[in-house]
C-alpha cells in the first residue's frame, strides 16, 4: 500500500451539484471548498447540446477545471502535487468515463472497489475516478464512497440509509455490503412537485408537522396512487393549504420507503442514518413515528462530508 500524501482532492460530482475540497489526509479537516450546479445532469446534457464531441473525457474535464483551479489559489496549495479522488456520477453512462461497477456483496475496504487513474493533462494534478456497486437488482454510485468511511470509522453491521433525490438502504453485516435497495423518494416528489396536476397545490414548508406525520401513519395501508389524487381534490373541495398538502406528501412517500424497516432480514440490524437538514429532521420525525428511532445512530449532518472523506481516503490508500 502507498504511503498516502499529506493532502488529497475530494471531488463528489453527483447528478445536480459538483463538490470539490481539499482535505488533510491525516485529519480529514476540509482546508478548502467549492461547489457548483454543474452536475453529471447538465454536464451530459450540455455535452449533447454541444454536438457530443468525440473528446467527452476532455469536455467534462474542463467543466471541472476552474473548481480545482479555485480551490488552488483559495488555499495556496500546488494542487499539481496532489490526486483528485472524484466519486459519484462521473464514471456512470452520462459521466466522463464509464467504468463498470463492481459486484456486492463487496468487503469495505479501500483495496476492494476498482479505480481509473487518469494522467494530468487539462487538470493539473492526476485523478482517481470511483467506480459504483451494483447487485443483481440494483446500482449506486457515490453511496459506496460513505460506506467506505462509515466502515473505516467503525461501522461492522448495520442497515445504512442514506436519503436523497435516490435514497438507498444498504445492508452492511462484517463489514460487508451484503445487499441494497434504492428508492426513487426524492425525485419522486420533485416531479410531482413540479410537474404534475397537484404542483398549483403544494408549497413545501421546512419542517415536519402534523400533516407530515399523518401521512407517515398512513402510507402503510393507502393506496398511494389514490392518496395523491386525494391531495388536489382536498385543494379544490375543501381549500386544504398548499403547506398541508406537501407535507402530507413526503410523509406518503418516506412513509412507503421506510414501510420495509419492519423486515425480519433486517429486524437485527440498527440502523445508522445520514443525510443533511432539512432530510433529517423530515426522516427523524418519520422514525420517530413508525416506532424506530430507538434503534437509530444519527450521523451529525456535518461529518457526512468527513465519511466521504474518509471513504476516499481508504480508496487512494487501497489502490495497488
Amino acid at each position: 500500500m502507498p504511503d498516502l500524501p499529506a493532502r488529497f482532492l475530494s471531488g463528489d460530482w453527483g447528478t445536480s451539484r459538483l463538490r470539490v475540497r481539499l482535505v488533510d489526509s491525516d485529519t480529514l479537516a476540509t482546508l478548502a471548498e467549492l461547489e457548483s450546479d454543474d452536475g453529471i445532469g447538465p454536464t451530459f446534457r450540455a455535452w449533447q447540446e454541444a454536438g457530443s464531441p468525440g473528446d467527452r473525457e476532455g469536455f467534462y474535464l474542463r467543466v471541472l477545471a476552474p473548481l480545482v483551479d479555485r480551490i488552488g489559489k483559495a488555499s495556496g496549495v500546488d494542487v499539481t502535487s496532489l490526486t483528485l479522488v472524484l466519486s459519484g456520477m462521473a464514471s456512470a453512462t452520462i459521466g466522463m468515463r464509464e467504468l463498470p461497477y463492481a459486484t456486492a456483496p463487496l468487503p469495505l475496504s479501500g483495496d476492494a472497489l476498482p479505480t481509473a487513474r487518469l494522467a494530468p493533462g487539462i487538470l493539473p494534478c492526476d485523478t482517481l475516478l470511483v467506480t459504483g456497486v451494483r447487485t443483481d437488482h440494483d446500482i449506486m454510485r457515490g453511496e459506496e464512497t460513505i460506506l467506505l468511511g462509515l466502515a473505516a470509522d467503525g461501522l461492522t453491521d448495520a442497515l445504512v440509509i442514506l436519503p436523497g433525490t435516490h435514497s438507498k438502504h444498504a445492508v452492511v453485516r462484517n463489514g460487508t455490503l451484503e445487499d441494497f435497495h434504492t428508492y426513487l423518494t426524492g425525485e419522486l416528489f420533485a416531479l410531482v412537485r413540479d410537474h404534475s396536476v397537484l404542483r398549483s397545490s403544494l408549497a413545501p414548508g421546512p419542517t415536519p408537522g402534523e400533516a407530515f406525520e399523518r401521512g407517515v401513519r398512513d402510507a402503510s395501508s393507502a393506496n398511494l396512487l389514490g392518496e395523491l389524487f386525494s391531495l388536489r381534490a382536498g385543494s379544490v373541495l375543501h381549500g386544504t393549504p398548499p403547506e398541508e398538502n406537501a407535507a402530507r406528501l413526503s410523509g406518503l412517500l418516506i412513509g412507503t420507503e421506510l414501510a420495509g424497516l419492519a423486515s425480519d432480514s433486517v429486524a437485527d440490524l440498527p440502523i445508522v442514518f445520514a443525510a443533511p437538514e432539512p432530510l433529517l429532521s423530515f426522516y427523524r420525525a418519520a422514525l420517530r413515528r413508525l416506532g424506530f428511532e430507538a434503534r437509530c445512530r444519527f450521523i451529525p449532518p456535518k461529518d457526512i462530508g468527513r465519511a466521504v472523506a474518509l471513504g476516499q481516503r481508504a480508496i487512494l490508500g487501497g489502490e495497488s
